[in-house]
């Protein structure tokens, strides 16, 4: 079913290291959005093995039990100059969310899967089964040819590892083989397939739909322009399509937005009103670098009985960067740190306030081709923090 889109735009003031947005409405609320860049928090040389690191797409998650109470991010990046060639999810804790507690460890590597290239290891937690849950957008090997490219000859999927902990996954695979299991394909038979949006939650403490909790929303690439978002409900035994919508689209920059935290609502689940948020970013080949300047606010995100998820809003909003030039904020795919579940809960009320952290990769590029830009090596993922308020 497609969805009427409703954009709007708002003027920012920025001042040095931190951004605010005049106040933005919706739904009989008010709501202020602002950030302040914090520092560094880590860079491509900690992660050792003598070779350049590339580093984009990170996934934080917040303290609480299933994490030791420690932050703890994941990323995938390369064990080798080659590509395609070996890659790794590596985990780093944190004390703080702001700087390291340690090195990276390698947690997962993509050779016993038959894949050649991954991104995106996003992980939710099944607290039910006490198990980790971590979905990985990638690309499969075919003979000696790496997938996933412009010809279609094998589109890019999401594959699964799980496990009791981060630290001892296993990737899902199919009977018998070394393939990674396709939990989520595109429906296309050309283009590159599902892309490096994709993002998953756990909607079962937050008012989800019992049978199936669990709920990803992800980009299909073979959707130019727009690259529309679909989301599948699922209990990790089928998967169930609940609705598509168009994200936010800036046909400028050629910058889409897709949703990557949902806020859980002081208004309460039944209500449908828990919305999501994602931070946009788009390269500029004139500069060489890559800039924030834009927020997606996706209301009722969250599927419930009876609802139809509508409305995307535009906010034009220049996220705070530990870097900036006189064009923008510096920040390739930024990306908030989420609880467990991939949620934000309320920090304080009165009003409802909600403050978590957005990780980037703010270093310069060599272009805005993905493959060359952030593939160099001379990467880190830096760290702002970011609050909304709703009135």
């Amino acid at each position: 079913m497609r969805l009427v889109i409703a954009v709007q735009a708002f003027f920012v003031a920025s001042v040095f290291a931190q951004t605010v947005t005049p106040p933005f409405s919706y739904g009989g609320h008010t709501y202020n959005i602002t950030s302040s860049s914090v520092g560094v928090f880590l860079t491509s040389s900690t992660i050792g093995g003598g070779v350049a690191h590339w580093l984009y797409e990170p996934s934080v998650i917040t303290p609480s039990n299933a994490t030791n109470n420690q932050w703890v991010m994941l990323f995938a990046t390369n064990l080798s100059a080659a590509y395609p060639g070996p890659e790794a999810v590596f985990m780093v804790t944190s004390d703080n969310g702001t700087t390291p507690s340690g090195t990276p460890t390698q947690i997962l590597t993509n050779s016993p899967a038959n894949v050649c290239d991954m991104i995106d290891a996003r992980p939710i937690w099944d607290g039910s089964s006490s198990t980790w849950h971590v979905f990985i957008q990638v690309a499969p090997w075919m003979g000696l040819t790496c997938g996933g490219d412009p010809n279609g000859t094998a589109p890019n999927f999401i594959g699964e590892a799980a496990g009791p902990s981060l630290t001892s996954l296993s990737w899902i695979l199919d009977n018998g083989t070394n393939n990674a299991t396709q939990i989520l394909h595109c429906d296309c038979t050309s283009g590159v397939g599902i892309g490096e949006g994709q993002q998953w939650f756990n909607t079962g403490p937050y008012g989800g739909y019992p049978p199936t909790p669990y709920m990803t929303l992800y980009n299909n690439w073979a959707y130019v322009p727009g690259n529309q978002i679909f989301s599948y409900l699922t209990d990790f035994s089928s998967y169930n399509y609940a609705y598509d919508i168009n994200p936010p689209w800036i046909a400028a920059t050629g910058e889409t937005i897709t949703p990557d935290v949902i806020l859980a609502s002081p208004d309460g689940t039944s209500s449908g009103t828990n919305f999501g948020l994602g931070v946009g970013s788009y390269c500029n080949s004139s500069t060489n670098y890559s800039y924030m300047d834009n927020i997606g606010f996706f209301a009722h995100i969250q599927p419930y009985p009876g609802s139809t998820p509508h409305d995307v809003l535009t906010v034009v909003y220049a996220t705070a960067s530990v870097s900036s030039d006189s064009t923008g904020q510096h920040g390739f795919t930024p990306r908030f740190a989420r609880n467990a579940y991939g949620y934000l809960d309320l920090t304080s009320t009165s009003p409802n306030t909600w403050t978590t952290y957005v990780y980037y990769d703010d270093a310069s590029v060599t272009g805005c081709n993905l493959g060359q830009s952030f593939k160099s090596g001379n990467n880190r993922f830096s760290v702002s923090q970011i609050t909304i308020t709703q009135q």
